[in-house]
């Protein structure tokens, strides 16, 4: 037992003792007040000075003692030999109290023995020669009777009393033992109302208080929630009323403020009419049970709704056989089954398959019941008649021979991951194989033909014209000729060859079966030959043609990719030939496959970020000042160095390189310009475009989204073109120019004086400025009155049209200084920078006295 479940129970045992004595005073005034009513009668004859010294002496003494009974606690033997002492005063004064002063004296005795017999008798001997002295002094008739019967008497009461209280005692203590022993909390209502109940128990374990907390009026009432209170009070108080045991679940606020749940189980005992007088319950903490009993509840109503059939199976062996029965399911299980659970339950879940497309569930129960170990399966099939679903389905041991499963539609995952694996793998547009697919399909090709000394044939190929056919007609029909281009070539090719489009306009045929150099070529002029006939799309009639290239394993390559290349740079031969079949020539084509490389690793500086911009100033001849630069891209190849644009520029061209490559300029310089806009330098940028790009139907939102994002306003961005990509579809450069100057994008003609325009040609498009090329400039330079006559004409005509004048390639003092007299508005040259990288520009502009590099010069003062 604990200490302070200890000091409890002895507090308790104290209060009950002086409960007692508090009782036992209370009978001695009364009697005291009894026996002085009684000897004022004319029906007794007591001396009234003994009735006047037990009154003034013996209920006063006896008022003090019960009152004081919670400090003092008198000793029993004291009270014998006490009471002994003041009935032998009161024999002496009057012989005729003998008699009922041995009762009184016996009563006192009985109660004295409550606290021990031993004490007890040992008193009352001590205190027998008093009265004995005092009967024997007045001469009391039968003084012998009476102390023989008031000792027997007393003695055989004392040692009765006590053999009851040690009874009682220990009845109490083993009580309070058992309740210490139970995880509860004990109440009594007694006498009846409850409210005025006794509490012992666990109350420290079920609230964290003491007992005395709760052990006042209204105490244990007050730990319900006030919610709770009044319902369950009153239920409480009905149910006692009516006589009856029953048993409340209600809650109580610990000290912490927590709730606990209890379980009060209530017995009322009543008298012969019904009536209670006593009302007991013990309490018991029911807090974990009811998480317990929700969380199961939680956990049902969680099985009941998910998605995902469930079955709780139990094996049984019968004669070598296993027999598997249903126990429980789930609706979503009923509903995979379309059955209900009444016809599920008791019967069989795992007999053998009906027929194709039914899931073998018997198969993976069997598994986990020869295993013990979880086992799982996923195929196509159903568990009802006519289901086209695939199925997942996880058995696991529970415990003896139960065994759970669930199972899972997957139909939807499965046919998404089909889906998106035949979308990884296939062209969207026509639905053949892509480039991966073609990959895989060659590796595992050229390792079956060098298994079996197999050929292996492959066919690249591309459109003829078909850029002219987008830019003319626009992209949906460019599209809808590639899907009927990719619906011809499978019809001339056998079912085991795998045509492929790598994108835009260039297709593959991968040749696996007996692919011999004949096969090889007669297959390749088959592909050619489905474009002799015109191709009808959306009612119209279109003539295109190929260039194929061969490339066959062995003899061309060993590997995939160097078969792939081979085929490639035999292909760019074909088109240079303007098209037809051209078969891989090591000797003939090796300058092609340099140009092949450069094109591969072209595109992979582009990918990587390999490439650079350099910036050339213009100066405003007016007021000396940088008013734009012009955005120069570099290429800086691993090998060959820093190379110019006019070495890879034709080859991006060509290869269609230039868009990839221009939205690369276009993003470096527009965020470059937008640095040097927000450091303080108020500059524009000039960037080259190929007319390529104008046919790109993003190119307008491109540069939108590129300025705002980063910053730049639209008027600090011109775009150059030059005077012959303008002039070869002044519509569209119109179209494309106009819509970049919605919003404030500046647009100008590049190299203008060296293509078949007229600035009248000019008057029409939306741009901003020209710019005189070079060898104008140098020529009116070094004295040539003809490119000076050119050079005056253009600077006049131009701002007679309101635009601007930029003179290119300026060198010299002297080209400088004639231009500033014809009134050019901008002129940038190796006279006044090279071009240079944005930290030598940055520079430059601080302090353009400043040379970033050897080969910049400064300023000069054109004031």
């Amino acid at each position: 037992m604990r200490g302070d479940e200890m000091t409890q129970n002895i507090t308790s045992h104290r209060e009950f003792e002086r409960e007692l004595w508090r009782l036992f005073f209370t009978v001695r005034c009364v009697g005291l007040t009894t026996l002085g009513v009684i000897s004022i009668t004319p029906f007794v004859d007591i001396d009234p000075i003994v009735t006047l010294v037990l009154l003034l002496v013996g209920l006063p003494v006896n008022l003090l003692l019960r009152g004081r009974v919670e400090l003092v606690q008198p000793h029993p033997w004291a009270v014998v030999l006490s009471d002994s002492f003041l009935l032998s005063l009161g024999i002496l004064v009057d012989p005729n109290t003998a008699a009922a002063a041995a009762v009184l004296l016996m009563a006192s005795t009985s109660v004295a023995a409550t606290a021990g017999w031993r004490p007890t008798v040992a008193a009352a001997l001590a205190g027998s020669p008093l009265i004995a002295a005092a009967l024997a002094l007045r001469s009391v008739d039968d003084a012998v009777i009476i102390m023989a019967t008031y000792l027997s008497t007393a003695l055989g009461m004392a040692y009765f009393v006590s053999v009851i209280a040690i009874s009682e005692r220990h009845e109490r203590q083993r009580r309070d033992e058992l309740l210490d022993g139970i995880d509860a909390v004990v109440w009594e209502a007694h006498p009846y109302p409850f409210v005025e109940a006794e509490v012992s128990g666990r109350v420290d374990d079920l609230l964290g208080m003491s007992i005395s907390d709760v052990a006042g009026p209204g105490a244990w009432l007050r730990r319900l929630p006030a919610f709770d209170r009044s319902t369950v009070v009153n239920r409480s108080q009905t149910l006692i009323d009516m006589g009856e045991d029953h048993e409340l679940v209600y809650r109580l606020t610990a000290a912490d403020g927590s709730l606990r749940h209890v379980r009060d189980r209530v017995r009322v005992e009543t008298d012969a009419e019904g009536r209670p007088t006593t009302a007991r319950g013990i309490v018991t903490d029911i807090t974990e049970e009811v998480r317990v009993r929700e969380s199961n509840r939680n956990l049902a109503e969680l099985v009941e709704r998910v998605p995902v059939g469930l079955v709780v199976a139990q094996a049984e062996h019968v004669d070598g056989d296993t027999i598997f029965t249903t126990l429980s399911v789930n609706p979503a299980y009923e509903g995979l089954t379309g059955l209900d659970a009444t016809a599920l339950v008791g019967n069989s879940v795992a007999g053998p398959p009906k027929g194709p497309g039914w899931v073998d569930v018997r198969r993976v129960l069997l598994e986990v019941d020869e295993t013990g170990a979880p086992a799982r399966i996923e195929e196509a099939g159903d568990l009802c008649e006519g289901g086209d679903r695939t199925l997942s389905l996880e058995a696991f041991p529970i415990s003896g021979l139960l065994i759970g499963m669930n199972v899972v539609d997957v139909t939807e995952r499965v046919t998404t991951a089909a889906r998106l694996r035949h979308q990884a793998l296939h062209d969207a547009l026509t639905g053949l194989p892509n480039r991966t697919l073609l990959e895989d399909r060659l590796r595992h090709a050229l390792e079956a033909a060098a298994r079996d000394h197999r050929s292996v044939g492959l066919l690249m190929l591309d459109l003829n014209q078909f850029k002219d056919v987008n830019d003319t007609l626009g992209h949906d029909e460019g599209d809808r000729l590639l899907r009927t281009v990719a619906h011809r070539i499978q019809g001339v090719v056998r079912a085991v060859d795998t045509v492929a489009r790598l994108g835009g306009d260039e297709f593959a045929v991968l040749l696996t079966d007996d692919a011999s150099p004949r096969r090889t070529l007669r297959a390749a002029e088959r592909v050619l030959e489905c474009f002799e006939e015109p191709m009808e799309v959306d009612g119209m009639s279109l003539q295109t043609g190929a260039s194929l290239g061969v490339a066959l394993y062995p003899d061309h390559g060993d590997t995939a990719d160097a078969l792939r290349k081979n085929a490639d740079i035999a292909m760019y031969v074909a088109k240079r030939r303007g098209g037809g079949i051209a078969v891989f020539d090591p000797e003939r084509d090796r300058p092609n496959l340099q140009r092949l490389t450069l094109v591969t690793e072209l595109r992979e500086a582009i990918t990587e970020d390999r490439l650079a911009i350099r910036y050339q100033p213009a100066i405003s001849l007016a007021t000396g000042r940088v008013e734009s630069v012009e955005a120069l891209v570099r290429w800086n190849h691993p090998e060959r160095g820093l190379m110019n644009p006019g070495e890879f520029i034709d080859l991006a061209e060509v290869s269609g390189l230039i868009r990839p490559l221009t939205r690369w300029v276009l993003h470096r310089a527009i965020h470059d310009t937008a640095q040097l806009n927000a450091i303080g330098h108020a500059v524009g940028v000039s960037i080259n475009v190929s007319v390529r790009n104008l046919y790109e139907p993003v190119l307008v939102d491109s540069v939108r989204s590129l300025t705002e994002n980063a910053g730049l306003p639209g008027e600090r961005l011109t775009i150059e073109l030059t005077e012959t990509q303008v002039m070869d579809d002044p519509l569209l450069a119109h179209n494309v120019l106009g819509r970049l100057g919605e919003f404030g994008v500046r647009s100008a003609v590049d190299d203008f004086g060296t293509g078949h325009s007229s600035l009248s040609n000019l008057q029409s498009l939306p741009v901003s400025e020209v710019k005189i090329d070079k060898s104008f400039v140098q020529g009116m330079a070094a004295g040539d009155e003809a490119a000076s006559t050119i050079v005056r004409s253009i600077v006049s005509l131009a701002h007679n049209l309101g635009l601007e004048v930029v003179a290119e390639g300026v060198e010299t003092n002297e080209a400088l200084t004639k231009l500033a007299l014809l009134g050019c508005d901008r002129a940038h040259g190796y006279f006044f920078a090279k071009p240079m990288a944005y930290d030598d520009l940055c520079s430059y502009l601080d302090d353009p006295s400043l040379s970033p590099s050897p080969e910049t010069a400064p300023v000069r003062d054109l004031s």
